[in-house]
């Protein structure tokens, strides 16, 4: 048990696993972190989304921004970071108002979008316009349900390897830590969230360094597929819980 939050011995054990996998499989292709996670983690229990996963997930874009530096888009994050700033607002206002139900349907219903964003196709052009609208849907995802890259991921589908991972990790470094400046603001981010964040950062750094060895190995398409159909699987789980509270 974590303060008020009665979890279990079993329950810690299988989000510490499920987070170790989340955190490798992004440190290897560049995203799937949060939409794997986030829903499983809401399944297992309410409090460890968003916030502490949010926390959590902070550790890992550093880690894989760091290990990218050299390949960060500096032109495009600011015009990301200025819509992060503009979409987290009002996502962190409707955090601390909307209800228990409310959210997770809200929640479930963003992953899904995720998935679709990230399963999406075609050419998307680097402007400036669509740079700052894909900050502001990431601000917005990002705060409320942890998952903030997908919109940025799609402006950067066509770019090499190592720009798409440096650079969705630095824009995640700003945004989400401007999520959880939000939310420390309207009061949902305080001892419990910081020590369920603590329980997930010893599996983030595990699935880190296991990204080190598996990176040049793994099929990254078949990975992303698999990826997207659990996250699938999982978003729905909690939409259905949510309808039939």
């Amino acid at each position: 048990m974590i303060q008020s939050v009665p979890l279990t011995g079993s329950e810690i054990v299988l989000a510490g696993v499920i987070m170790a996998f989340a955190a490798s499989v992004q440190a290897t292709i560049g995203f799937g972190a949060g939409l794997i996670a986030a829903p499983l983690l809401l399944l297992i229990h309410p409090a460890f989304a968003p916030t502490p996963l949010l926390a959590a997930s902070l550790v890992l874009t550093v880690l894989v921004a760091w290990r990218e530096r050299a390949s960060v888009d500096l032109d495009g994050l600011k015009f990301m970071v200025t819509g992060r700033a503009v979409g987290t607002v009002p996502a962190a206002w409707l955090f601390a108002t909307i209800s228990g139900a409310a959210f997770d349907a809200l929640f479930g219903i963003l992953v899904l979008l995720a998935v679709g964003l990230s399963l999406a196709r075609g050419g998307f052009e680097r402007s400036g316009r669509n740079l700052t609208l894909a900050g502001i849907a990431s601000g917005m995802m990002g705060t409320l349900s942890s998952i903030g890259g997908p919109p940025v991921a799609l402006m950067y589908q066509r770019a090499p390897p190592n720009v798409f991972r440096a650079t969705l990790g630095v824009h995640l470094i700003v945004g989400t830590t401007m999520s959880l400046l939000s939310i420390w603001f309207v009061g949902r981010l305080g001892a419990v969230e910081l020590a369920l964040a603590g329980v997930l950062v010893p599996p983030v750094l595990l699935g880190y360094g296991m990204s080190r060895f598996g990176m040049h190995f793994v099929d990254a398409a078949l990975l992303r597929r698999a990826v997207l159909v659990l996250s699938s699987g999982a978003a729905l789980a909690v939409v259905v819980r949510a309808i039939t509270r």
